[in-house]
């Protein structure tokens, strides 16, 4: 397994972007935080509210399409 800390690409668009470990793109975690509080902290599969902060950190956001690089909604 490779792991890289932060190189560059192009997306399927044709467009530059910054790609930090494991493929994600650099803001990624400023994104997956600002996705779970705009969904209150909601799983939309089960429909459960992680209500404890301490717990807020477990649940997670996954791309649709798997592309780690696809950040559109």
């Amino acid at each position: 397994m490779i792991y890289v800390l932060q190189s560059s690409a192009y997306g399927d668009s044709g467009n530059y972007i910054d790609i930090i470990k494991i493929g994600y793109t650099k803001d990624w975690e400023k994104i997956s935080r600002e996705f779970r509080e705009s969904h209150n902290y909601t799983c939309e599969k089960c429909g459960i509210t992680i209500e404890d902060p301490f717990d807020r950190q477990f649940i997670q956001v996954h791309h649709i399409n798997g592309d780690k690089t696809d950040n559109n909604p």
